[in-house]
């Protein structure tokens, strides 16, 4: 018997497990898309596009201001590259 073509075929092997995510602590498999989060390590990608703002600004202890700060400077880049 030939291996599946596909990784969906009812055939295939079982992925394994490389980490669970940390912030809804399901697997995450292996060719599944995840990334490294400071203080909640391994996670998914789709739970991580899930975080607001405010979530992302506590994560990296960003301030408002800061945000403000660096957003204004980005704008002031993208001016200046006009």
């Amino acid at each position: 018997m030939q291996s599946p073509c596909h990784p969906g075929c009812p055939n295939a092997e079982e992925r394994p497990v490389i980490y669970d995510c940390g912030l809804c602590h399901n697997s995450i498999k292996e060719r599944d898309e995840y990334m490294d989060l400071p203080y909640y390590g391994e996670c998914h990608v789709e739970c991580a596009n899930r975080l607001t703002w405010k979530d992302i600004m506590d994560l990296y202890d960003i301030s408002k201001s800061d945000l403000f700060d660096m957003m204004g400077e980005a704008v002031q880049l993208a001016e200046a590259c006009v």
